[in-house]
């Protein structure tokens, strides 16, 4: 089997470090989410199955997306005066699409998560988008949000049915059935670069 040399490897490695930081500056935040995913391996997926939760270190999240046809993309961050600061070099905490609707996904105890994408459409530019935080062992329906862009940006509005989130986690995720809780959340807006112009779809 023929080798890579060991400078080929670590120019590659320069070129792609140099790419994403480029990315980074001009803010290409679609194209930057895209290289974290592919960093990320391990970032999280619907749940087929039952869902095995560390309770010393993680917890579940569930929500209600609507309109439910399009992928979300949820990434851990940070909180600072109301804005949220999504995190660069982590994976995705869950990326896919709603089951029902639903997303269900796993986070570290305590991390702040947000939700990043919906159906290609970044939450930026002073848009809005809702942050949560959930102890660890906690399996926390954060509530129902109602997706729309206004003004080219992203807006979600919220309500709550903790009632039928309970079905859904019955149905789907019976393991967990007698966990869930309601859990809060925050109004946020993120001031991170669109990769987009408001207005434009």
């Amino acid at each position: 089997m023929d080798c890579i040399p060991s400078d080929r490897v670590l120019l590659d490695r320069r070129n792609f470090f140099v790419a994403l930081t480029r990315a980074v500056r001009m803010g290409r935040l679609l194209a930057f989410a895209i290289l974290v995913l592919a960093l990320g391996a391990c970032a999280g997926r619907p749940v087929v199955g039952p869902m095995v939760l560390d309770d010393s270190r993680e917890a579940v999240f569930v929500f209600r997306i609507d309109p439910s046809q399009f992928n979300v993309i949820v990434f851990n961050g940070e909180v600072e005066q109301g804005a949220f600061k999504f995190s660069q070099f982590t994976p995705a905490r869950f990326t896919g699409a709603p089951q029902d609707g639903y997303i269900i996904g796993k986070a570290k105890a305590g991390e702040w998560v947000a939700i990043n994408t919906i159906g290609g459409r970044t939450a930026c530019g002073g848009g809005q988008t809702v942050a949560f935080s959930l102890p660890a062992g906690q399996v926390g329906y954060v509530g129902d949000f109602k997706y729309d862009i206004v003004g080219g940006r992203m807006k979600l509005t919220a309500s709550g049915n903790l009632a039928a989130a309970s079905d859904f986690v019955a149905t789907h995720h019976p393991e967990l059935s007698n966990r869930l809780v309601q859990a809060g959340y925050k109004t946020v807006t993120v001031g991170d670069k669109c990769p987009y112009r408001p207005g434009e779809n």
